[in-house]
This record gives C-alpha cells, sequence and structure tokens, in this order.
C-alpha cells in the first residue's frame, strides 16, 4: 500500500472507474458493502487509504488484538467489494 500511495486516486479515489452509482448496483446484485462509495471526494478516499494503512501496521505485529481486528476487517472487506465491483464490470 505504501509503494502504490501516490496512484491511489486512480485505484481508489476519484480518479477511478469505481463510482458510487456503480458500487450501488453491484452492491444490491451481491450483497457485498463497502466504506469506501460512501462519497466521491477525493479527501474521503484518501482518508480511507489511510486508514487501510493505520490500521494494517499495527494489526500485523498483533498490537491490541481485540479492536484492530474489527477495524482491519472493514478497510479489507471495504477495498475487496470495491475491487470485485470493477473486475465484474470490466469482464
Amino acid at each position: 500500500m505504501l509503494r502504490e500511495f501516490p496512484l491511489r486516486d486512480e485505484a481508489w479515489g476519484p480518479g477511478s472507474p469505481r463510482t458510487p452509482r456503480l458500487a450501488r448496483e453491484l452492491f444490491d446484485q451481491t450483497g457485498w458493502n463497502s466504506i469506501l462509495p460512501l462519497s466521491d471526494s477525493r479527501a474521503y478516499s484518501g482518508l480511507c487509504y489511510a486508514l487501510a494503512l493505520v490500521t494494517s501496521a499495527p494489526f500485523a505485529p498483533g498490537w491490541r488484538t481485540r479492536v484492530l481486528p474489527v477495524l482491519f476487517a472493514v478497510v479489507v472487506i471495504s477495498f475487496h467489494a470495491e475491487d470485485q465491483k470493477v473486475r465484474r464490470y470490466a469482464t
């Protein structure tokens, strides 16, 4: 994620093919959900990306294992759902 940080807007932000309208269509069909399409702003997508970095860094060595796994799961599922949305409509 650190390596991809300069490209985060094209991959996950406003410059990406992931639009809130497309997310709603896919999530209605699949039942997936994500925190990423809640806003189209660049600041919000940057905040989500930063949240992914912040939760994964202490989660890896096992710090605060009661709280961080829940936050980590929400972030990972959100990014995974967005990725699945684009893959499904790209084919």
